[in-house]
């Protein structure tokens, strides 16, 4: 039997004791207390079952390992999330794992902290086989601000020869745009403020504006950044319900992104190759008396590159007069779809579930961005619903039991190899 139907209670118990530390960025403080206690959790729970493990002093990251000799097979994770929102938009507690017609809700049962349960249990299960490779479930604590985390680990530590990570969907990601976040920034305004987003990869799901005591707010739909277009950006619907504001940035915003998820009057043409067109998504607005600020996410297919966007908005920022900064960007995963590694991943997945799917490209920006010879792999299914990121979090548990079947049958095959 599978080991995670054998072992769905204590599974379940340290699943939600994980998803219980709310290791979301909520302030400046990096790494936050939350995010520290969760990478201590990891730590008592190897203890418990006997692997070996090791956890950063500072609380950057941690990993556990298990196996012998010179080759490393890696799992990258991490343990951080996207902020909750708001709490009353849930239809579950947040940070309490909820068990409801055959799925798991709650901040990052998809992303991530469901998978690097799923990863942990592999490991526990093939800890005592004899192994001539080394398997290392590794787990930064910032993967969805500034990858400070994954940074130290690959200052100080052994980086693995090849191996995957569990933050995407099946069958195998073997591309991935580059990424690339602007901040926008000119001085505060007197009178009125407009605020909206969590963070730069997400759609908002609400803006407000503020003018002398009039508060207007409107509603959109949130998802992830790499397909904004599947979204609600709350920003544009509110710029359409009040009078003009005569602004640096809302100004560009209003002419250059407004309803538009693909660039086409920013770039003047669409930017797009074999696999995807570029997305743009206005992340974050933060216009009050002390700043004006907003950040704009953006994927960039392999035909384009992070130079040529930023010449853009250099451009843009002489024409409205605010300041151009370029922030977070993430260089491009490419690894040809015959390759041994992308063909091992597709017949596990292909051996397990008795039909075969090409690998895909994604817009997705995940920790095979960090390292070498590291690919997206699961652990959603092809056709099941993308939450990461949005209200309601959860997925499927049928899912979480096939998706490991897979992976024990894709690390079997790598470890006799």
């Amino acid at each position: 039997m599978n080991f995670i139907k054998r072992n769905i209670k204590i599974f379940k118990e340290d699943l939600s004791k994980l998803i219980s530390y709310e290791t979301w960025l909520s302030s400046s403080e990096y790494p936050n207390k939350n995010m520290k206690d969760a990478l201590l959790f990891m730590e008592e729970i190897a203890k418990r079952d006997g692997i070996k493990s090791y956890i950063d002093k500072d609380g950057y990251y941690g990993y556990v390992e298990i196996g012998s000799g010179e080759e490393m097979i890696g799992i990258l994770t991490h343990i951080d999330v996207v902020p909750p929102g708001e709490i009353e938009k849930w239809n579950t507690p947040p940070f309490i794992l909820t068990e409801k017609k055959g799925k798991y809700f709650g901040r990052g049962t998809s992303d991530d902290k469901g998978p690097l349960m799923l990863m942990y249990y592999l490991l526990k299960e093939l800890k005592d086989e004899k192994i001539n490779k080394r398997i290392r479930l590794i787990f930064p604590t910032d993967e969805e601000s500034n990858w400070r985390g994954v940074s130290k680990y690959n200052k100080l530590e052994e980086k693995p020869t090849f191996g995957i990570t569990p933050d995407s969907s099946f069958p195998v990601t073997f591309l991935e745009r580059e990424v690339l976040q602007v901040e926008l920034t000119c001085k505060g305004t007197d009178g009125w403020s407009l605020t909206s987003g969590v963070a730069a990869n997400v759609v908002p799901a609400e803006a407000t504006y503020k003018i002398k005591d009039k508060v207007i707010k409107a509603k959109g739909k949130s998802v992830h950044a790499m397909n904004p277009q599947l979204g609600t950006n709350a920003v544009y619907k509110l710029l359409e319900k009040v009078d003009p504001i005569d602004h640096p940035l809302i100004n560009f915003i209003n002419k250059e992104l407004m309803n538009e998820y693909h660039g086409e009057t920013l770039f003047g043409k669409l930017i797009k190759d074999d696999y995807a067109k570029i997305t743009v998504n206005l992340g974050v607005v933060n216009i009050d008396k002390k700043e004006s600020k907003i950040i704009v996410d953006m994927r960039i297919p392999i035909t384009s590159s992070i130079k040529e966007v930023e010449e853009v908005y250099k451009e843009k920022a002489k024409e409205y007069g605010f300041s151009f900064k370029g922030g977070k960007q993430h260089k491009k995963v490419y690894i040809p779809e015959d390759h041994w590694i992308i063909k091992d991943l597709v017949d596990s997945y292909t051996e397990v579930m008795g039909k075969t799917i090409k690998p895909q490209a994604s817009g997705g920006g995940t920790y095979a961005k960090a390292m070498d010879n590291i690919v997206a792999y699961g652990p959603l299914m092809p056709k099941a619903e993308h939450t990461e990121h949005q209200y309601n979090e959860h997925i499927d548990i049928a899912d979480y039991i096939k998706a490991y079947d897979i992976y024990k049958n894709l690390f079997t095959k790598w470890i006799n190899k």
